[in-house]
């Protein structure tokens, strides 16, 4: 009786571990299919050169990679190679491109600093219009350069612009223009970007214009109402007349701004129209 029992939960056991067994089986061949789809899925995505989504995209791959379960330790090894490789692919090819960025911002850096050299050294022992055909010259070759390292981005954009704006004051050169001048540059060299984030970024820069004449459009309804609290018989008192002065330099910035709008809007159409004629060559 005693041997019966025994034989009885013997049995049991064994039924229960071929059981458990065939459903690690099953449900192993299960992860085996649900790892081959995330190694063709990266494999779909190494040869991308949309840096920051794609490596997102596998960094989401790796996690799910981590939520399958057991695979059988050979066929596991073998995918895992696989989906390894894939990935590696993608993020040595990102690094490479990343490396030779980094190499030509340097060299980028240098080049904007040699201009900044013969800034400082600028003579002006030359006729006005030599001196400012030489200056526009330097211009364009400061547009004309790429991207510089982050972190000097700033600083050597203003001592650039110092340096110019002395120079041009020297030159009784308007200011103004030359704003304008700098930020025509920039238009070309974002419209010229890689990509395809010219327009998106020209977008950007509008909507920023466009609230930078809110606020300025404020300011100078503020000042507008303090100025209206004067009377005929103070006019020439010097707060209102320093009120004044800055009421039109208001008015100068409101107006450069709204011609920076203009700027953009120009270069917009100008793209659109050379996006239909590219398209209209192409259907002859």
């Amino acid at each position: 009786k005693i041997w019966h029992r025994f034989q009885d939960i013997r049995d049991e056991f064994f039924k229960a571990r071929r059981a458990y067994d065939e459903q690690i089986r099953e449900e192993g061949q299960e992860n085996i299919q649900k790892k081959l789809d995330l190694c063709v899925q990266a494999e779909a995505l190494k040869e991308s050169t949309d840096w920051r989504a794609t490596a997102q995209e596998l960094i989401d791959l790796q996690a799910k990679w981590k939520q399958v379960g057991y695979t059988p330790y050979k066929k596991g090894n073998e995918l895992w190679e696989r989906f390894r490789a894939a990935q590696n692919y993608f993020f040595e090819r990102r690094n490479a491109v990343r490396d030779q960025e980094r190499n030509e911002q340097k060299a980028n850096l240098e080049a904007k600093l040699q201009i900044i050299k013969e800034l400082e050294e600028f003579a002006l022992e030359v006729t006005p219009k030599e001196a400012i055909d030489a200056l526009k010259a330097l211009q364009a070759r400061w547009s004309a350069i790429g991207f510089v390292p982050f972190k000097r981005k700033e600083a050597v954009q203003q001592k650039y612009r110092e340096l110019l704006d002395q120079l041009y004051g020297k030159l009784r050169i308007d200011r103004r223009e030359l704003r304008m001048q700098e930020f025509r540059d920039n238009l070309e060299r974002i419209g010229t970007q890689e990509g395809g984030d010219g327009a998106s970024l020209l977008g950007k820069e509008r909507s920023r214009l466009k609230q930078q004449i809110k606020v300025l459009e404020a300011d100078r309804q503020k000042m507008e109402t303090n100025m209206s609290f004067f009377t005929s018989s103070n006019s020439n008192s010097p707060i209102l007349k320093q009120l004044q002065e800055k009421l039109s330099a208001l008015q100068q910035e409101i107006d450069l701004v709204r011609e920076k709008v203009k700027q953009i809007d120009l270069r917009a159409k100008e793209e659109k129209a050379k996006k239909s004629s590219d398209t209209d060559s192409t259907e002859q």
